[in-house]
């Protein structure tokens, strides 16, 4: 036995550079399986942007839009907006729906972000997006209900 010291040679991963390159997280379908959109965002990208949701969102810098088909989600899942805030800030690479593009209303610019995320058994649809209010960024739920695509 001696002296010898266990001295494992560790593998460098390398990171992905676009989506396309992720393997699936148990349960999830393979990347190639989730459409088209994937290939084509460069995974820098959703990950910085992933990244800011979560500082914003626990910095308390979140709004909840109370559509009502937002309410209505909520309520009938026995969902609060807390809840829907926990949900965002749990965001992954994997509910990556689609996104970013252009708001189609003019007058409140910036990028929309569509994820699809499993909440208790239910594909929900999350639409968010990161706005200027008062010189300060903020997240803004735009959408949170069921998706009835799914």
């Amino acid at each position: 036995m001696g002296n010898q010291a266990n001295t494992k040679e560790s593998k460098s991963i390398p990171e992905p550079k676009t989506v396309s390159e992720l393997r699936p997280i148990s349960g999830q379908k393979a990347v190639s399986e989730m459409g088209s959109a994937w290939g084509r965002l460069p995974f820098p990208q959703l990950t910085a942007f992933l990244e800011r949701v979560k500082i914003l969102v626990s910095a308390g810098k979140y709004d909840f839009v109370p559509r009502r088909k937002n309410m209505q989600a909520l309520a009938q899942y026995s969902l609060t907006v807390s809840d829907a805030k926990d949900e965002i800030l749990g965001l992954a690479i994997g509910d990556y729906y689609r996104g970013p593009k252009e708001d189609y209303d003019a007058a409140r610019p910036g990028d929309i972000w569509e994820f699809k995320k499993n909440i208790d058994g239910i594909q929900f649809y999350v639409k968010v997006k990161i706005v200027q209010e008062n010189g300060e960024e903020v997240l803004k739920c735009i959408g949170f209900h069921e998706d009835y695509f799914a």
